[in-house]
């Protein structure tokens, strides 16, 4: 019995001292390695009333360790010259999409055009970059994944010109290696974002759905002018185009109609 304690004494001071030696991230993995094991064990015992959505605080745990490791990675990108310019321009060539994007959204749900709907565009473009990104990743993901795989193995890196083409030839190197861990959490939270990004853009009606109704109801409600020195019936906004032309809003039903009209005095 007291072989049994003495022995229980050193698993749980060895377990403590490799509990403390984890970092935020490696941490992270662990509890959602825990909480998977746990859930697994409670949905069994369950049977047909299991809960499946307690394996979301797997998900989550994973996904913030992988955060840590990508504001890591983004902040040493940033600190070089060759990283400011792919991340400004993956921003501006981000940004531009999400605009046009919305402009196209707004033309296609109102079947106006979208020029005089600039707020509704800012606001709707906001709300389009989910899309986006979930576009960018998806296809950049896949062709960056076995540099990936190497960017997983550490926890610094250099990025420049330079080290792009001593990569294979540098023998000595200051990196200190990750865990088994931490390396099996980046590469399961990275297939999984890259499986919901894939998913996402094959499926996303439901959002764009929400997306007009939102632009729709914005536009009416907000940004469109209910007085007008054109003449306007009751429950019409205008928006203008130009001196002349003029686009009307109204609301049918449960929903807003829009139409191009000509502004009479």
């Amino acid at each position: 019995m007291q072989y049994i304690t003495s022995l229980k004494g050193i698993v749980l001071s060895d377990l403590k001292k490799w509990l403390m030696t984890l970092s935020e991230e490696s941490a992270a993995y662990f509890i959602s390695l825990i909480s998977l094991i746990v859930f697994s064990l409670i949905n069994r015992l369950l049977g047909e009333n299991s809960v499946t959505e307690l394996y979301w605080f797997t998900l989550l745990f994973m996904l913030y360790g992988f955060t840590i490791y990508i504001r890591n990675i983004y902040s040493t990108f940033w600190e070089s010259g060759i990283g400011k310019i792919v991340i400004s321009a993956m921003f501006f060539l981000g940004t531009t999409l999400s605009l046009s994007l919305s402009s196209s959204l707004i033309n296609s749900s109102f079947e106006v055009t979208s020029t005089p709907f600039l707020y509704t565009q800012s606001i709707l473009s906001i709300l389009i970059a989910p899309l986006v990104i979930s576009l960018f990743f998806g296809i950049i993901g896949v062709f960056s994944l076995p540099v990936s795989m190497i960017l997983f193995t550490t926890d610094k890196l250099s990025f420049s010109v330079k080290s792009i083409f001593t990569f294979w030839f540098e023998k000595t190197r200051s990196y200190k290696e990750i865990s088994a861990l931490a390396f099996i959490g980046r590469i399961l939270s990275f297939v999984c974002i890259l499986s919901f990004c894939w998913s996402f853009n094959g499926n996303n009606i439901w959002y764009t759905n929400q997306l007009e109704t939102i632009a729709k109801w914005y536009a009416y409600n907000i940004e469109m002018e209910e007085f007008s020195h054109c003449q306007l019936t009751k429950g019409e906004k205008v928006r203008y185009v130009n001196k002349s032309i003029i686009v009307i809003g109204y609301k049918e039903n449960e929903s807003y109609k829009f139409k191009t009209d000509v502004c009479k005095l």
